[in-house]
């Protein structure tokens, strides 16, 4: 007779490794590598972290179809036992696309989608405008929160913003 195997034998001792670790849904975040500029080649990136077991599908689409030149960096773990993978392909950020790394994972019912948030692609004048408006309306959201204990936080709040204005 003889014996044959081999090979397999580390696999099988981080699955067994592993094995004590609880099931972890993945973190996604997809961003693109340089500021995005409408028109100029950038790259998407979709990293995946915090998840266990390491079995894991991730996609990188637009408008719902395959990336090309899609690349997958290696399956890397931390002390937990929790995996995480870097995806990223060359894209062309434009306004009327919609980019999306889909993630499928054993603690998730059904794939699921995180979009690229494209609305950094705003005209400089626009973000101005835009950027202003949100900045009062997060001090009237802070003013709401904070109105009935913190006076001093809130006055110099808005002092700071009138400066900005």
């Amino acid at each position: 007779g003889g014996g044959g195997g081999g090979g397999g034998g580390l696999l099988a001792l981080l699955a067994l490794l592993g094995q004590e670790a609880a099931a972890e849904a993945p973190k996604v975040e997809v961003y693109a590598r340089s500021r995005a500029e409408e028109g100029k080649a950038n790259t998407l990136h979709c990293f995946v972290s915090g998840f266990h077991p390491p079995k894991i599908d991730i996609e990188l689409l637009k408008n719902g179809e395959p990336l090309p030149d899609v690349q997958y960096g290696d399956l890397s773990f931390n002390d937990k036992w929790q995996f995480q993978r870097l995806v990223h392909a060359p894209f062309i950020p434009t306004r009327g696309d919609i980019f999306v790394c889909r993630v499928a994972h054993s603690t998730m019912p059904e794939p699921r989608s995180y979009r690229w948030g494209i609305t950094r692609l705003l005209s400089c004048a626009w973000g101005k405008i835009l950027a202003r408006q949100s900045l009062l309306k997060l001090v009237s959201i802070l003013h709401y929160i904070h109105r009935s204990d913190q006076l001093p936080f809130r006055n110099s709040l808005i002092s700071l913003v009138k400066n900005i204005t």
